[in-house]
């Protein structure tokens, strides 16, 4: 019986080890900074903490699905307001950290989704204001200026994707990308219960010499 609640003990260490190792980052205050666009007009951005984002299952679930759950992962949030008038979707110049940008997400119409972004430019394309995620690779460099590093929007509710850019198509992803690393939870579950029936095969073993004894 003790081998029994040892085996025991030591799965259930595994899977909670194996759970926190791939918990998603949680976001940081961004640097507040209003940027001049050129024509008037400008962009505020505003550093919120993590607590003040909305829908944060929302968010978490977005990040785990297009850029999975590496440590490398580093979330910047703000609050993001433009002194002009947003016709549709509009270009944005914005400051980027020195590390590659993985994407930026957008609360929009009450739900979080992918908005396209360009950091070798220094923009976004938006076509509304409201709490920003820009999602970094602190393993990797931003791009050098004058090199393509778009990334591209994932759908917006509705199964719609966001409208291109003014004057051209939506930006391929090029440059740093994460693919979902779902392949983590899959063998972590398939050695689970592998685990699970090897252990209930010791139990069932065990009580049969103990009837037949």
């Amino acid at each position: 019986m003790k081998k029994v609640l040892t085996i025991a003990a030591v799965l259930v260490m595994i899977l909670a080890l194996s759970l926190n190792a791939f918990a998603a980052p949680s976001p940081v205050k961004g640097t507040s900074d209003t940027v001049d666009q050129g024509d008037g007009t400008a962009v505020v951005m505003t550093g919120i903490p993590a607590a003040q984002l909305p829908d944060q299952d929302g968010l978490n679930a977005l990040v785990k699905s297009l850029f999975g759950d590496s440590d490398t992962l580093k979330l910047v949030a703000f609050d993001i307001a433009y002194s002009g008038t947003l016709n549709g979707p509009t270009a944005l110049k914005v400051p980027f950290e020195k590390l590659a940008l993985l994407g930026v997400l957008h609360y929009f119409n009450g739900a979080w989704i992918q908005e396209s972004a360009n950091q070798a430019e220094g923009t976004i394309t938006v076509s509304g204001m409201s709490p920003f995620v820009f999602v970094y690779d602190t393993a990797a460099s931003a791009p050098a200026a004058g090199t393509p590093a778009a990334t591209e929007p994932a759908p917006a509710p509705g199964g719609t994707t966001p409208a291109p850019a003014p004057g051209g198509t939506t930006p391929a992803p090029v440059g740093p990308q994460r693919s979902p690393q779902t392949g983590y939870n899959t063998v972590l579950w398939i050695v689970m219960a592998a685990a699970m029936v090897s252990l209930a095969g010791y139990c069932f073993v065990s009580a049969r010499k103990k009837v037949e004894e």
